[in-house]
């Protein structure tokens, strides 16, 4: 995807595509090198959010 794709028209519209298309390879960078799984992701915000459950808690519980 490229900035033509958006199609700005005029300077402060052409910077705010560029600036838009920096951040999408950005994430798409980070989403090619986290290599974990949703829910090890999944996993690490519940023990960070509840405070009380530790991640062993956590590996025991069921997804169903």
């Amino acid at each position: 995807m490229d900035v033509q794709s958006f199609n700005p028209k005029g300077a402060k519209a052409k910077e705010i595509a560029e600036k838009l298309m920096r951040a999408r390879e950005r994430v798409a960078a980070q989403k090619q090198d986290s290599g974990g799984s949703i829910f090890a992701q999944y996993m690490s915000v519940l023990t960070i959010g509840l405070g009380s459950m530790s991640i062993q808690d956590c590996e025991n519980l069921t997804m169903y």
